[in-house]
This record gives C-alpha cells, sequence and structure tokens, in this order.
C-alpha cells in the first residue's frame, strides 16, 4: 500500500508519531484476498493511532499477523515503482534466519 505521496521523510518524523495509512477495513479486504505479506510505505503498516479502533494498539498488525498469519514489511520504497505505474511484478524478499525471532531486516526488490 502506498500511503505517503511523494519524498519520505527522516526517521525522527517517521516514527513514533501518527502515520497516514489503510485502516482495519482495508487490511480485511486485502486479506480476504489471500496475500502472504502486505506492507506499505509507512512505519506501521496502518493508520496509527486507529481511528476505528482506538483502543486496540495497532490493530492491523494483529488482524494481519496474530490471527491471518500474513507478514508485514514497513517503511517500503514505493514512490518509483508508483512513479513507473508498475502494478504487477515479482517481489524477491530474503530475511535474516534469526533464531527464535520473529522478525527481521529485509532488502525487497521488485523484478519486472
Amino acid at each position: 500500500m502506498r500511503q505517503s505521496p511523494g519524498r519520505r521523510k527522516p526517521a525522527r518524523s517517521r516514527f513514533g508519531v501518527a502515520a497516514r495509512a489503510g485502516g482495519v477495513a482495508a487490511a480485511e479486504y486485502v486479506i480476504q484476498r489471500n496475500p502472504i505479506l502486505m506492507g506499505a510505505d509507512n512505519w506501521p503498516v496502518e493508520c496509527a493511532p486507529s481511528k476505528t479502533m482506538p483502543q486496540a494498539s495497532l490493530p492491523v498488525h494483529q488482524i494481519a499477523l496474530v490471527i491471518n498469519g500474513v507478514h508485514l514489511l514497513e517503511n517500503m520504497k514505493l514512490d518509483e515503482l508508483a512513479r513507473r505505474g508498475q502494478a504487477e511484478f515479482a517481489l524477491m524478499v530474503q530475511p535474516l534466519k534469526v533464531k527464535g525471532g520473529s522478525g527481521s531486516t529485509v532488502a525487497p526488490s521488485a523484478l519486472f
């Protein structure tokens, strides 16, 4: 999901502050299509704080990861794909093998 038009902001303005993004309804729409992975160009891959579930901490994470087993990729650089109008591509992602870990850094590549 491309959330942020234009250039990326410095890290200090992206982390720990409110983020624009799709919410619970958008995540449920995507998850109905059985994805393996969802990603966005912002830090939480969702609207933070949630507008529809403000009492929940990162509800899209809970719905995607915990309930449906859908992996999340945060802080993706999607502006070049958007500029090209590239809607279909092969995505190569190689996570680090971390014993007992629940996530790792990756360097995803779009191949077209």
